[in-house]
């Protein structure tokens, strides 16, 4: 009885949950925040982050990331270099804060958890990305092995590798002298809000120093031991990928999974694929075959009822508001567990 819906559909109700009237859309009252969407070829939306869609989230993001260390044991307990986003751009009328839900995770994390991601959250607030990307090596460097390298875009990783190497003078200097360089754009709350971190790390620094000399140039795989790198693998990011290897040598790639503003869909299992099984534990799913979808009554499945190699546009339900939603991705059946 209840149709399909796109997010122009719902946004009349997603306005009065910014004004307040959770009711309008919501079970749970109490918001975390929304979840925007990158806004890239529309105006952005406004996804709301209760309790249970963090709960989902974190959920979805913990199996993901166990596969990793039970593959990777020696990946476990060691320093996580996880770029974020800001979680707190700006506010609703209601006072919600509304960004990146990366930026809510880091910013909610337990103290026992934090000590190992180089990035808290208020390095989010940096806008300017050249200054973002070089705060993110100047406190990464702070380790020599990293378990997860962490963004969703690969291209990232790049412009990091390149700028590790460009910057290196400064980078070593920071590390020696336990500063950060006043050349980058980063606003004096979040400069004062690390101070504590930046240590003067003479010794790394001469080590760092002493890479740069030898090779006449210092790449991520000197920098650091690196044991996984986690990112979006499929569709047009492997023109990326294949430059990996000269930076980042034979390191392990696992894809981030279907990810979006609204959720969590798959989890990838193994290197080598964008491919991931569904992360039935935190939506429901409907399926809707490539040729359905601009039916006035499109087919809906179960995934019990999809054919191998068989193309679907994805239909989640979620706890967070979003019925029978066309999200406009389009997955194609791989396998099954």
């Amino acid at each position: 009885h209840v149709p399909i819906h796109r997010y122009e559909d719902l946004e009349h109700y997603m306005l009065r949950v910014r004004q307040g009237d959770s009711s309008a859309l919501l079970a749970d009252g109490r918001l975390h925040m929304f979840a925007l969407t990158s806004g890239t070829t529309a105006s952005r939306k406004f996804i709301p982050v209760t309790r249970r869609y963090l709960k989902d989230y974190r959920r979805g993001t913990n199996v993901w990331a166990r596969g990793i260390f039970e593959k990777y044991p020696q990946a476990f307990l060691k320093s996580i270099l996880q770029l974020v986003s800001d979680w707190d751009e700006f506010r609703t009328e209601s006072d919600v804060p509304c960004g990146s839900i990366s930026g809510l995770t880091a910013h909610m994390q337990r103290k026992s958890v934090r000590k190992y991601y180089s990035l808290s959250a208020i390095t989010g607030k940096v806008k300017d990305a050249t200054s973002r990307l070089y705060l993110a090596l100047r406190m990464g460097l702070i380790s020599t092995e990293l378990g997860i390298l962490g963004s969703a875009n690969p291209s990232t990783f790049i412009k990091m590798a390149q700028m590790l190497d460009s910057c290196s003078e400064d980078l070593i200097r920071d590390l020696r002298d336990g500063t950060l360089s006043d050349s980058q754009k980063i606003p004096d709350d979040v400069r004062a809000a690390l101070q504590h971190d930046l240590k003067k790390l003479p010794a790394r620094a001469r080590q760092l120093e002493m890479i740069r000399s030898k090779a006449g140039k210092l790449l991520p795989m000197d920098a650091w031991k690196i044991h996984t790198i986690a990112c979006w693998t499929g569709g047009s990011v492997g023109l990326y990928l294949k430059q990996f290897p000269h930076y980042f040598g034979n390191t392990p790639i696992r894809d981030l999974g279907l990810l979006a503003s609204e959720g969590r869909f798959t989890i990838p299992l193994e290197e080598g694929t964008s491919a991931g099984v569904l992360d039935i534990s935190s939506h429901y799913y409907e399926f809707i075959p490539e040729g359905e979808i601009d039916s006035s009554q499109p087919v809906a499945l179960g995934a019990h009822e999809l054919t191998l190699g068989g193309s679907y546009y994805l239909v989640p339900t979620t706890a967070a508001g979003l019925y029978r939603y066309h999200i406009s991705d389009l997955v194609r059946v791989t396998g099954f567990v």
